[in-house]
């Protein structure tokens, strides 16, 4: 056998064993891979316990649900009426503060949703500040304000429009 001949046989060996490990590993470049990274402050729920961001929108996880309780959970934006279960009537006026810490930066502290909202009871109607994740104690229920959508990116400010409250009542 000649020189060349055994060359070009080891050539073709290593072509094809390099083709086999390239055509028959898949892989992925890192920085290829769309990956979520959600920042690590957390929410307080009603219960005390807390609540961190999850999902490809970095939105606030679900506070558990309290056992045997009457309560309902009112989903309105601005200019909106929505109606609980209790005949609780929430309508959200004006969205006061919005310190939110954007899903994309990473901030030391959570930041709230402070919210001025008409609310209509069998007590009559009043005006109350919602604040993000704390309770208000009128005579038939208690109002959490639990969760405020879209998140916060930077750069784009939430406008009135695309604003989304998520109320709690639970009767007393």
């Amino acid at each position: 056998m000649t020189k060349p001949f055994i060359f070009a046989v080891l050539g073709l060996i290593i072509i094809a064993g390099g083709a086999y490990v390239v055509y028959a590993k898949p892989f992925t470049l890192p920085w290829a891979e769309e990956r979520v990274v959600c920042t690590a402050d957390a929410q307080q729920c009603p219960d005390g316990s807390y609540v961190g961001r999850t999902g490809p929108n970095c939105e606030f996880a679900s506070c558990p649900q309290a056992v045997g309780a009457e309560k309902d959970v009112v989903t309105v934006g601005i200019g909106q009426t929505g109606e609980s279960i209790l005949d609780i009537k929430i309508t959200p006026l004006e969205v006061l503060e919005d310190s939110r810490c954007p899903i994309d930066v990473q901030c030391i502290q959570a930041g709230t949703v402070r919210l001025r909202a008409q609310m209509v009871d069998g007590m009559g109607t009043g005006t109350e500040i919602f604040t993000l994740g704390q309770t208000i104690t009128g005579e038939v229920a208690s109002i959490t304000l639990l969760e405020v959508k879209p998140a916060r990116e930077s750069g784009s400010p939430v406008t009135n429009s695309q604003y989304q409250f998520v109320f709690e009542v639970t009767k007393r």
